[in-house]
């Protein structure tokens, strides 16, 4: 009979299986799906919060200094760009103009190099969207390219680009 007390009841079958408190459910599961996508979302915006103002701010020097770059002589705008994230952006216009890809390099290159632009590629060949000059001043870009033709007349493009990397 003492045998009979030390023994235990047997358990329920629902017992031996796995915690139900352990299992997740679909609509948990389908959840925690989601939170990396919501902290990438959340890191985007936060950085848009405190770099945008500063981004704004840059991107509104980049087109001022673009403005003040002159087009070279006989040559008309064409079209204007830009645009701008949290850490990085960009102002371009391009021109059309008879000059040749030297005679552009020629009158950019004195221009920019005594504005403190220091040079960094010069390629004056006159090659499909080609740089034909690149400089840079700071955080900045200068960049002359060759686009092609376009009513038998030359298309350039002058691009200011900037970074700031790391955004701290």
């Amino acid at each position: 009979m003492q045998d009979k007390a030390l023994e235990r009841p047997p358990m329920p079958d629902r017992l031996m299986e796995e915690d139900p408190r352990k299992q997740v459910s679909g609509k948990r599961r389908w959840i925690w799906g989601w939170v990396p996508l919501l902290i990438f979302l959340a890191l985007y915006g936060l950085d848009w919060v405190i770099f945008g103002p500063q981004a704004a701010r840059t991107q509104k020097e980049t087109k001022q200094m673009l403005a003040e770059i002159p087009l070279p002589p006989a040559t008309s705008q064409d079209g204007y760009g830009s645009r701008y994230d949290a850490n990085k952006g960009y102002a371009e216009r391009t021109f059309v103009s008879a000059a040749p890809a030297r005679e552009i390099c020629d009158f950019y290159l004195p221009r920019l190099e005594g504005d403190d632009w220091v040079s960094v590629h010069e390629d004056c060949q006159p090659d499909s969207n080609r740089f034909l000059l690149e400089l840079r001043r700071g955080n900045t870009t200068c960049s002359v390219g060759y686009l092609g033709q376009k009513d038998s007349k030359n298309r350039y493009a002058i691009r200011l680009d900037w970074v700031h990397w790391p955004p701290w």
